[in-house]
């Protein structure tokens, strides 16, 4: 009984992968080994709410690195939502992504670089203020990132028309989030591996299970 229960759950996990949509939604362009999705659903309450609570002031200032690459591949005028994901990019290490819709023309900063062509899509190198960023624009959707592979591997995906993230939990969640809510956290266990290096005293995730979890952020 119980290996017929476990092959009923495979076989439905299976078949919510197969029937993930594939028509142009950010969550399709989420990169494979995707640890923690931030999803900000209003821009202007997020940026008071930051700058009205120390509490959060501290924290972003406590890995400075991350909080300059968030502002320098952030444009001044991101179109909500907008998703940055944090994936795993060697050892105890998280490349930043940000992927938003947007129009052909957007307020990135125009490059100095020669623009790289990588299975039709141009890619720019980008630098402000020291932090080097890659992005391209598929269709509709700009996506930016501190790595150039994972942008690489995106563009890979979107041209074989495939999912970078292959977990169905995930996507049943995304699907239950709060979009009314400022800001979505969607988190999986692995991210308690990047989280030790800073807070290694601190249980953040402590009864997390071992797959993903979704937490919606309200400013009241």
């Amino acid at each position: 009984m119980k290996k017929l229960f476990l092959l009923a759950l495979f076989y439905l996990l299976n078949s919510c992968i197969n029937k993930i949509p594939l028509e142009k939604d950010l969550y399709n362009y989420i990169p494979q080994n995707t640890v923690a999705v931030v999803q900000v659903n209003d821009f202007n309450i997020i940026k008071n709410t930051f700058k009205n609570q120390d509490l959060l002031v501290n924290l972003t200032d406590v890995k400075p690195d991350f909080k300059a690459t968030i502002k320098a591949i952030t444009p001044k005028n991101v179109k909500s939502p907008a998703l940055y994901c944090f994936s795993n990019s060697g050892k105890s290490a998280l490349a930043i992504s940000l992927i938003y819709k947007t129009d052909l023309k957007d307020s990135l900063s125009i490059s100095p670089y020669k623009p790289i062509l990588y299975n039709g899509f141009k890619i720019h190198k980008i630098k402000v203020a020291g932090t080097v960023f890659y992005r391209t624009q598929m269709e509709e959707i700009c996506y930016v990132s501190n790595s150039r592979l994972i942008l690489e591997n995106s563009i890979r995906n979107h041209y074989k028309e495939k999912n970078g993230l292959q977990d169905a939990v995930f996507y049943i969640l995304s699907k239950n989030i709060d979009k009314d809510a400022p800001m979505n956290l969607i988190t999986h266990y692995e991210l308690k591996n990047f989280l030790t290096t800073i807070f290694p005293e601190t249980p953040l995730f402590p009864k997390m299970g071992k797959s993903w979890a979704a937490h919606d952020f309200n400013s009241k």
